[in-house]
């Protein structure tokens, strides 16, 4: 049931950034300009290095798990 949850939450949360991020994005060519190489520089990365920052700031346990799952999916959900 934890990781329903915290897939649940990234899920919820990744949703509330991409969307807005997406269409302000294609609306706007400078915001494009400056998203786009971000997201393509994050959908290279693999999940597990945004998981170790994460558990430097925040120690093991759910944030980091969440911060990942966020991170790993904004990309995605975005563009």
């Amino acid at each position: 049931m934890d990781t329903l949850t915290l897939v649940l939450v990234a899920t919820l949360v990744t949703l509330v950034i991409a969307v807005p991020l997406g269409i302000w994005a294609s609306r706007s060519k400078t915001v494009s300009a400056v998203v786009r190489p971000v997201l393509d520089f994050m959908q290279t990365m693999p999940a597990m290095v945004y998981l170790i920052p994460g558990v430097i700031f925040f120690g093991v346990g759910v944030v980091p798990g969440i911060i990942a799952t966020i991170i790993f999916a904004l990309p995605r959900a975005s563009g």
